[in-house]
């Protein structure tokens, strides 16, 4: 038998949740069933959208999450021992599936590459950066974008993105009254100058200039229908 370690949510949290909001169980897995996988963790995830997530759980269920997983025991042909898949597994140790749910890493990923990858830059992070600037922003060769947030998961892959794709340049962003916003293009040096820009990216104000809006939260169909891209 297999012992999962798994961690779950010990009592509900408002803002920002502390250790005492949660608790790790051992639980006992049943023996493989046709067609099952059982998963050993390689990688967990935690994202922001957890805050929000945890609130539609009971109190004592394992907290949601996707990982990087080996097979170590299959009775699916599908997912033989020693494959690497993504899935939804939640934070535990080892789960059971039916495979329905997981994702295999293609079978060329590259030996020097860490798998832990396919969980932020080539995972969700990497994934909603691409689709949010080349999809719905539609930025093009020559053109100069602003990302606010861009020191963020998703805002950081954005400007790699856009340094490939759009202008070659890299900028911080200050803010100014009457809504204008001075560009200052970052220095191409070594600590200490060169950190200090990237700390007042972080200080100085905020603007946002290419963001989705929502015309409606109501009806999933909507969602991201209104979208303003602005490039300068």
């Amino acid at each position: 038998m297999v012992h999962a370690k798994s961690w779950t949510l010990k009592k509900h949290f408002e803002g920002s949740p502390t250790h005492s909001n949660f608790e790790l169980k051992t639980v006992e897995l049943p023996s493989l069933k046709n067609g099952e996988v059982l998963l050993e963790a390689l990688f967990l995830t935690v994202d922001p959208y957890m805050r929000v997530a945890a609130k539609r759980l009971k109190e004592g269920d394992m907290m949601m999450g996707q990982q990087v997983a080996r097979v170590v025991e299959s009775k699916n042909s599908a997912f033989p021992a020693g494959t690497v898949v993504v899935a939804f597994s939640g934070c535990t140790t080892h789960s059971i599936s039916d495979g329905k749910d997981l994702e295999k890493l293609p079978a060329e990923w590259p030996d020097t590459v860490p798998v832990s990858l396919a969980l932020g830059t080539v995972g969700m992070t990497g994934l909603t950066a691409s689709f949010g600037l080349l999809d719905i922003c539609g930025v093009k060769g020559g053109e100069t974008v602003m990302v606010n947030a861009a020191a963020g998961a998703v805002g950081s892959v954005v400007g790699q993105i856009a340094k490939l794709k759009a202008h070659p340049r890299e900028y911080y962003l200050s803010a100014a009254p009457h809504g204008r916003v001075h560009r200052h293009p970052l220095a191409r040096r070594g600590p200490p100058e060169g950190s200090e820009r990237l700390a007042e990216m972080g200080r100085r104000g905020k603007r946002r200039r290419c963001q989705i809006q929502n015309s409606s939260l109501e009806n999933e169909e909507e969602l991201g229908k209104s979208q303003t891209c602005d490039k300068f």
